[in-house]
């Protein structure tokens, strides 16, 4: 490859990766709004034991997960998929592969159709 390219090549990785970027900001200010809106709308949870007390309990887990997920997304470049798939395979050897098994199989799926 001659070094014009080569260049070329570079500058689009570098604003697919600012886009990419830019998006991965966008999501996890709506992932925190979104956190912040469920819980303002179902208020503190009651230990009732009722619905209410259920349904603002539950909704307050879903909550923590949406704002745990924006925190990911902040601390994560996804354009490096090699080393955010080297940091799962260390850590959840099992998980992973079960996963690739599952894609494997929705692929081949597919391909058969």
């Amino acid at each position: 490859m001659d070094s014009a390219m080569e260049s070329n090549v570079g500058g689009a990785l570098e604003a697919v990766r600012g886009a990419t970027g830019n998006a991965q900001a966008t999501l996890a200010d709506t992932l925190d709004v979104g956190a912040s809106a469920l819980r303002d709308r179902l208020g503190t949870p009651h230990n009732d034991g009722g619905v209410r007390g259920r349904l603002g309990a539950a909704g307050g887990v879903v909550a923590n997960r949406l704002e745990s997920g924006a925190l990911w997304l902040r601390e994560n470049d996804v354009t490096d998929l090699r080393e955010l798939l080297g940091h799962q395979l260390e850590n959840h050897p099992g998980r992973t592969a079960l996963i690739a098994l599952g894609i494997g199989v929705l692929i081949g799926r597919a391909s058969k159709r």
